[in-house]
């Protein structure tokens, strides 16, 4: 019996180092970002994801809590870099929440609630929904109450 159970031994040892390899689908939990970040409301199946990059915590500026930073769009696939979509034109604002949403023809529509005073709507400050239908490329004011949401 010892012989067997050492050639057993020596059989596994010798194919242990000769690894076959494995198909497997890997899905990386790893950083894309060295900012702190927090990831929209979305479906893990989207191509497309977004995250708010933020260099602080928290912020309150307003009628809004939450990460004073700046909304990044991200193509799993690979296809395109990431871009800063939010607030337009660069900078940084208080993001109180965001969500995207992809359907068929993977464009993203994304919805943020912030502080941002797009176009002189917001001068105040307040918490408003702002909604781009195309990634980001053009954005409007949703017209309901400032401020009042959390």
């Amino acid at each position: 019996m010892d012989g067997a159970l050492g050639l057993a031994a020596l059989a596994l040892g010798v194919l242990g180092l000769f690894p076959t390899p494995l198909a497997a689908r890997v899905i990386s939990y790893a950083p894309v970002t060295a900012a702190t970040s927090y990831p929209a409301i979305q479906k893990r199946t989207n191509r497309h994801y977004l995250l708010v990059e933020s260099d602080s915590s928290t912020s309150t500026y307003g009628s809004v809590t939450g990460p004073y930073g700046r909304v990044r769009l991200y193509d799993s696939s690979g296809q395109s870099d990431p871009k800063q979509v939010f607030p337009p034109g660069g900078g940084a604002e208080t993001i109180g929440n965001l969500a995207v949403w992809e359907g068929a023809d993977e464009v993203p529509a994304i919805l943020v609630y912030s502080t941002f005073n797009l176009g002189g709507e917001n001068p105040s400050h307040l918490g408003v929904f702002h909604y781009s239908p195309d990634a980001g490329a053009s954005w409007r004011a949703l017209p309901f109450p400032k401020g009042i949401y959390v």
